[in-house]
């Protein structure tokens, strides 16, 4: 047992020092920073990776070497700590040319986006976010003309369903933004989801008829809670535990629903290489582009679930007493996609899947509880400069 341990370790170690050096090699050839903090990240991303692979019963030797090495790109250039709940990790079957093979992927949490919007965003000085519950006064964007107010929130502690996510960004001008994601924005994820699950027999015909229901309705109707599919396993639910389960569902939607309200704000990453590793971590626009929810079927998840309702005009504080104000903006939509789907992207089943942040994680269920407990931490953060 002494020996399988510090022959685990050894493994590690190697791992860790061997990428960190391509990874040097590689941010010195594209002039990407790459210091000693997020050296830091992608050791304590590998130290998280390794267990989650030997309680999977998979070694190293088992991941393609340059998908893992994409991962730990993701890691180190957003200076992304699994320390800090910033990002985790899973483990997946994928189709590659007619094989089934495991693919390690890396998902942002909430405290990541977080990180994101505080490294990357255009001249953030500061942020304040909160959640808006059913019960709880919310005066959404009140618009007059061309002038719109912010929203004003008191929460009545009445319910635990959250209906928005709300971020006020504060810039370096002193100028103040909005981004806000409504409860039914998570929709698209769940759609993806059921994408996910369906693995390699996309039924988009049945995903058509899904996107004609609500959020709540998908949730609540026993025919979609208990709908089984059609697998090369068996049969496998159409939508995952996490989302079902009483006790993660409401916890799963909070993360959507942030995830969507800061990834609408612009961010400046520098490069292109660093954009395109930012990209590469949406767990469902992913979807979108590769023409596989909206294509033949026609589908309008991304223009109805990604509607732009900050507001990109700047705001700027007046004198005490006075009303802040901003301009309104003309709603914005992601351009439909021009070309059809020439071949549908095999996916495989999700059963399967561990999830990993230092602890190891089992199912994503188990990883959204946890991560709320961190999640409400942040909802009494001073507000000072608000006011």
């Amino acid at each position: 047992m002494q020996n399988d341990i510090t022959k685990q370790s050894s493994t590690m170690l190697v791992n860790s020092n061997t990428f960190i050096e391509k990874l040097s090699k590689y941010a010195e050839l594209t002039k990407i920073e790459f210091d000693d903090y997020q050296k830091i990240c992608v050791s304590n991303a590998i130290r998280a990776i390794d267990p989650m692979l030997a309680n999977s019963g998979l070694t190293w030797n088992d991941l393609d070497v340059n998908n893992v090495f994409n991962v730990l790109q993701q890691v180190a250039f957003l200076k992304l700590n699994p320390s800090a709940n910033e990002i985790a990790f899973m483990t997946r079957n994928a189709n590659r040319g007619g094989k089934w093979i495991k693919v390690l992927e890396a998902v942002i949490m909430s405290n990541g986006n977080d990180t994101i919007l505080r490294n990357f965003g255009q001249d953030v000085a500061d942020f304040k976010s909160y959640e808006v519950y059913e019960g709880d006064d919310f005066s959404g964007m009140q618009m007059d003309g061309w002038e719109t107010l912010l929203p004003k929130y008191t929460p009545r502690y009445k319910s635990k369903k959250v209906m928005y996510s709300v971020y006020l960004i504060k810039k370096t001008n002193g100028e103040i933004e909005v981004s806000i994601a409504e409860r039914e924005d998570a929709k698209i994820s769940l759609l993806a989801n059921a994408r996910t699950n369906m693995g390699s027999n996309v039924d988009e015909t049945l995903l058509r008829e899904l996107n004609g229901h609500s959020l709540d309705e998908l949730l609540s109707n026993p025919k979609w809670l208990n709908y089984k599919l059609k697998t090369k396993n068996g049969e496998t639910p159409l939508f995952s535990p996490a989302w079902t389960s009483s006790i993660s569902s409401e916890k799963m939607i909070s993360r959507k629903l942030r995830n969507h309200a800061i990834r609408r704000y612009p961010k400046n990453f520098n490069t292109a290489e660093v954009s395109e590793l930012y990209n590469q971590t949406f767990e469902d626009e992913k979807y979108i582009k590769q023409n596989v929810i909206e294509a033949t079927e026609n589908l309008e998840i991304a223009e109805k679930s990604f509607k732009e309702e900050a507001n990109k005009q700047p705001l700027k504080p007046k004198a005490s007493g006075e009303k802040l104000v901003v301009k309104q903006e003309v709603e914005e939509t992601y351009d439909e996609q021009e070309e059809e789907v020439k071949k549908m992207v095999a996916q495989d089943d999700v059963d399967d899947e561990v999830v990993e942040k230092v602890e190891v994680f089992e199912s994503e269920e188990e990883l959204t509880n946890v991560e709320h407990i961190q999640d409400n931490s942040n909802q009494n953060e001073d507000d000072d400069w608000l006011t």
